[in-house]
């Protein structure tokens, strides 16, 4: 067999393959023979049918068989003679196929690039540390008031954090819009169940008023019922209620589940939640600097094959959550470009840690598993019947265990990198300006 491989552009390769005509017709003739030994014709008995009959009657499509598997199996050959690592399935175009000159074909696809990751000691990256003092724990204590609040009717001008009881119309073009009349919906300003410009319209409105709003949606919206139209709204404002927050008593304190209603035993469990939260925070900041500095510091080149099957797997998952939201006819498939700038960094980020996890020898540490599922059954009112859903299948399990393998190459690549200390506050990193969550791959 003879190879020869071009690269044609990029990580694209183009591979010569020519299998000669005796390799051929001995495998022919191999598969002929096996058969006539098993051969069911009429006026002969089993297996007794005579070779030339059998060729005659069988030769063509046996043939075929051979030509498509002796493609597959001398790819697969060449591709390891060569020393290539294809990604998907290659192109395959048949160069000639004749009984006297053998096989050839090309076969073009793209490999994976090859990595060398720059030192993991040239890194640098920002720790915060933070502790959380008790005006901290006083403004969450605040927050879990301003989440169960009580309303009170009032005749005045809307105000934020107001709840208003409202109907609500909306036309597309002149036109009702379909599931575009609400009745008596409650909204509360500044929640932003509604649309920002809609909310600040409605502050200053009193009961009894209505109010018209002309709303626009740009063209990129993902309802394409919707984008780039104009939508008018009339809301009629039926009643008024003002926020009344609960008094911190005993009674508070056992609505969020502390049964002795002690203020002080609701302060050290709100505490100790809130360290949890701060801990992943940090975290997760930790992990995203140091996935942006693997970007930065390895420019790679990416297989395009591979950041067209993430930007369709992302679009998938925009169709699933529309789905879910009850918008299953819209068609997202105009703005699958949208998707390609975060599959881009997706699969660049999967290629360097899978080549971290290689060059480390990270394997997934059970015990720490483990102790993922068991926090996330911790959340569920069984959580028993969560951990056999995860552990009773593989592919779920798999998901846990991938998240698991990232998070200890993590600490591997802060292990070798210089890590400094940051002062910070609990409400700067629970509360950051910036998504420190982007585009983690999972």
């Amino acid at each position: 067999m003879h190879v020869s491989v071009e690269t044609t552009a990029g990580l694209e390769r183009r591979m010569t393959v020519e299998v000669p005509a005796e390799h051929i017709e001995q495998e022919v003739q191999n598969r002929l023979k096996s058969l006539a030994g098993k051969a069911k014709m009429d006026g002969f008995r089993p297996g007794k049918v005579p070779f030339t009959v059998v060729e005659r009657k069988f030769a063509g499509r046996v043939r075929m068989e051979v030509l498509g598997d002796l493609i597959h199996s001398s790819f697969q050959e060449a591709v390891s003679r060569e020393n290539l690592r294809p990604v998907g399935g290659p192109k395959i175009e048949t160069l000639y196929e004749e009984p006297a000159k053998g096989l050839g074909y090309t076969a073009t696809f793209e490999v994976y690039p090859e990595i060398s990751l720059a030192p993991l000691n040239a890194l640098s990256f920002d720790k915060p540390v933070a502790e959380i003092a008790d005006s901290d724990v006083d403004t969450m204590i605040e927050t879990l008031r301003k989440q169960r609040p009580g309303w009170t009717p009032v005749v005045r001008e809307a105000r934020r954090d107001d709840q208003l009881q409202i109907d609500l119309k909306m036309r597309i073009e002149g036109e009702e819009a379909k599931g575009g009349h609400s009745q008596q919906t409650s909204v509360v300003l500044g929640a932003g169940a509604l649309p920002k410009e809609i909310e600040e319209k409605l502050l200053g409105a009193k009961p009894g008023e209505e109010v018209e709003i002309q709303h626009g949606f740009p063209a990129d919206f993902p309802d394409q019922a919707r984008a780039g139209k104009a939508i008018h709204y009339t809301v009629r404002i039926i009643a008024l209620y003002e926020p009344q927050l609960p008094v911190v008593d005993e009674a508070f304190v056992r609505s969020l589940g502390v049964e002795s209603g002690s203020l002080e035993e609701l302060r050290v469990e709100v505490k100790d939640n809130m360290r949890r939260e701060l801990d992943q925070a940090i975290r997760q900041k930790l992990k995203q600097q140091v996935m942006d500095a693997l970007l930065e510091a390895n420019p790679i080149e990416i297989p395009k094959a591979l950041i067209d099957r993430e930007a369709e797997l992302l679009l998938a998952q925009a169709r699933e959550k529309l789905a879910a939201q009850g918008r299953k006819g819209q068609d997202l498939s105009a703005q699958s470009a949208l998707y390609e700038p975060t599959a881009r960094r997706r699969v660049a980020l999967g290629l360097l840690m899978g080549d971290l996890i290689k060059t480390s020898g990270t394997k997934v540490d059970g015990v720490k598993v483990r102790a993922l599922v068991d926090g996330i059954a911790s959340t569920y009112e069984d959580p028993e019947e969560v951990l056999k859903w995860y552990y009773g299948s593989p592919e779920r399990l798999q998901q846990i265990e991938s998240l698991v393998l990232e998070d200890q190459v993590v600490d591997w690549v802060l292990e070798h990198a210089q890590v400094n200390r940051t002062d910070s506050t609990f409400a700067a990193l629970m509360n950051p300006t910036d998504d420190v969550s982007k585009d983690i791959p999972s």
